[in-house]
């Protein structure tokens, strides 16, 4: 019950930021790319909640899902607004680990 309440909250929040003034430009489906990587450290829904909120700031990010019981992230990205290393230097910050 927690984790969805949590994603509904998680998702309303991300369209409001995405509605207002300043908002980035949509990103063309056609310069987007998708990348899964292996995380260490996620133990929990809010792990999962805190990486794709993160990921989800940056400019260049369509979407980003996290599971912890996989260990993976799987980010839908334009790479030339978001590179691979941006996505990878944002889960650091958070304290987990990426495994190349």
């Amino acid at each position: 019950m927690r984790r969805a309440l949590l994603s509904i909250l998680l998702a309303l929040a991300a369209t409001a930021l995405a509605c207002g003034p300043g908002a980035p430009e949509p990103l063309a489906a056609s310069a987007l790319t998708t990348t899964e990587l292996r995380v260490e450290g996620m133990v929990c829904g809010s792990c999962e909640g805190a990486i794709t909120a993160e990921l989800q700031k940056l400019d260049g990010v369509d979407s980003a899902t996290a599971d912890h019981q996989a260990q993976r992230v799987t980010v839908r990205h334009d790479p030339s607004r978001a590179s691979v290393d941006a996505i990878i230097a944002a889960i650091d910050r958070l304290g987990y680990a990426v495994v190349r």
